[in-house]
């Protein structure tokens, strides 16, 4: 399932994902091309990096996930995107 990078070997069709704060952090996750912009931002809110915590949130629904300029809705799958390696994070 998902982790943080760094950890033992992953499956392959995993995505190394890096998300970007607004303030310009960064930090990245492995996702399954299975799983959506709501799980992201589910596991990202559950694993909140200890270097965020200024801008911690309380609720993985304030966080949005942008790509490419555009909001990514909770049904939409890593899976549709190809070569997607980074996303835009804003806390709503």
């Amino acid at each position: 399932m998902r982790k943080n990078v760094g950890g033992s070997l992953r499956d392959r069709r995993e995505i190394n994902l890096r998300l970007i704060l607004v303030s310009g952090k960064t930090k990245e996750f492995l996702f399954s091309p299975n799983d959506s912009a709501a799980d992201i931002a589910k596991h990202v809110y559950d694993n909140w990096p200890m270097d965020w915590e200024e801008e911690q949130v309380s609720s993985p629904n304030i966080l949005r996930l942008i790509y490419q300029g555009r909001f990514l809705h909770g049904n939409v799958t890593l899976g549709v995107f190809h070569y997607m390696n980074q996303l835009l994070m804003l806390a709503k």
